[in-house]
């Protein structure tokens, strides 16, 4: 994802998870001081905030996000949502991951990080 940047001693920093600015019809990058009115890209947002007109940010959602992030890692790039922005859209709404090709220790810890209710994802801690 374009939104993955490594910083000058070599460590991921994650910065602005699919959050863009609207200005007019146009859609531009977050360094636009215009118009601010984010904009959510639903390969990269949790079902809740997908699904919510003013999503708040939350380490549950955060959680799911680091999911998502974690299998296009573990499987050199594909979302477990789908294969296109459209389908992943849809299979975020209706809480249904598409997940393959991942050893069965990681599909536990990825499946509880996806898990549809906020409140049963785990936590940092447990993740880490």
């Amino acid at each position: 994802p374009s939104w993955i940047f490594v910083d000058s001693e070599g460590r991921l920093r994650l910065g602005g998870c699919g959050i863009v600015t609207k200005m007019n019809n146009h859609i531009m990058g977050p360094s636009s001081m215009i118009r601010n009115e984010p904009v959510r890209s639903a390969c990269w947002t949790s079902s809740e905030d997908l699904n919510s007109d003013r999503p708040q940010p939350s380490m549950a959602s955060d959680i799911q996000v680091a999911g998502m992030l974690l299998y296009f890692i573990l499987t050199g790039g594909q979302h477990p949502f789908g294969a296109s922005p459209l389908e992943v859209e849809v299979n975020l709404a209706r809480n249904s991951s598409q997940m393959q090709h991942i050893s069965e220790e990681a599909n536990d810890l990825v499946s509880g990080m996806l898990f549809p209710d906020p409140s049963a994802r785990p936590t940092i801690e447990h993740c880490l």
